[in-house]
């Protein structure tokens, strides 16, 4: 069909093998202006037949005097089946010989913006499109919206605005020829001055000394990965202020500066015999000196030990020790008299 432009209700074939319907046998479109339909013939059989550029006798072909004589005074194609030949030639519509084949100019890479199926010779021209990204977690983002400023848009602070996607990540998409070197940065406002300031490591500077992102396009589409406003990295990637203790329970390998926010666990009740100084966050161990003391015995904060209740208590003839002075210690007293001490 090259040089035709196909009908919208497609190409259809009529003839002997289907009853001459001109709707009812739609060729498949194989690319490259190229369609055809597959059937089953007999051997031996003679199929006469003609395209149609849609589905009505008035978009038949007018066959040139090569095929066979139709009985109105026109021609219809004609192929003899055979199992050495099942495939009839290719042809042009309305032609007995193939197309003659023309360079057509233009975008044929089909992931372009402007891909031209038409086309039989690329020309240069394809474009495609390059989403940025930026995260604004670690911002406060100015209520005339986030920008983006770059030599593909004039270097205009205000002029391209992009649009939340989700969370805290921002896009924008434009159009781009392969090979062409991409120049940029966000803008947390509209105007120069709210500019954000590229590390060195992923930009590079002009020659007033201002660092730009720099991109060169592929010859896709291209998705540029989210980084964080005014970094090289995502936000969560960032190093930033934590505890940076190694021994603390909330130790962060990725703190650049500790920011006073470490926890150490541990007994926080100084009246407790395992009380810890360096802990700040109490997790329930506390013990305490009475689950060592026996019967008959207390804990000395003074001393810092386990001691009986007549010792030191002034409790004078408490022999028991059980803190009180009663008929129990006059008989240990009586059943100890005369008794030699060692």
């Amino acid at each position: 069909m090259e040089g035709q432009n196909a009908g919208a209700s497609g190409v259809h074939v009529a003839g002997s093998f289907q009853g001459w319907n001109p709707s009812a046998s739609q060729m498949i479109d194989e690319g490259n202006h190229v369609f055809s339909y597959t059937f089953e013939a007999q051997n031996d059989e003679l199929l006469t037949y003609k395209f149609i550029n849609g589905d009505d006798w008035s978009e038949a072909e007018v066959v040139p005097n090569c095929g066979v004589g139709d009985g109105f005074g026109g021609y219809n194609r004609a192929f003899l089946v055979s199992p050495e030949c099942t495939e009839a030639e290719l042809v042009c519509f309305e032609s007995c010989a193939l197309c003659l084949v023309q360079n057509v100019p233009g975008c044929n890479n089909a992931n372009a913006v402007n891909y031209d199926p038409s086309a039989t010779e690329d020309d240069g021209s394809c474009q495609f499109q390059l989403s940025f990204f930026v995260e604004m977690a670690n911002e406060e983002v100015s209520t005339d919206g986030v920008h983006i400023a770059g030599n593909f848009q004039g270097w205009d602070p205000s002029g391209s605005m992009l649009d939340l996607v989700y969370d805290q990540v921002y896009r924008y998409q434009a159009i781009f020829s392969e090979g062409d070197t991409v120049l940029y940065k966000f803008i947390n406002g509209n105007e120069w001055g709210q500019d954000e300031s590229v590390p060195n490591e992923c930009g590079l500077a002009d020659p007033d000394g201002n660092v730009n992102r720099q991109f060169v396009m592929p010859g896709t589409a291209f998705s540029l990965p989210v980084i964080c406003y005014e970094t090289c990295l995502p936000c969560e990637d960032i190093p930033g202020p934590g505890c940076t203790y190694p021994l603390a329970n909330n130790y962060n390998p990725n703190s650049i500066e500790d920011d006073g926010s470490c926890i150490f666990t541990g007994c926080t009740d100084s009246a407790a015999v395992n009380y810890s100084t360096n802990a700040n966050q109490d997790d329930g161990s506390c013990v305490y000196g009475d689950v060592f003391c026996g019967e008959n015995s207390y804990w000395s904060e003074e001393l810092g030990q386990c001691v009986g209740f007549g010792e030191g208590n002034g409790c004078t003839g408490d022999l028991n020790s059980d803190g009180l002075v009663n008929a129990t210690d006059l008989l240990s007293f009586l059943s100890n008299f005369g008794g030699d001490c060692e």
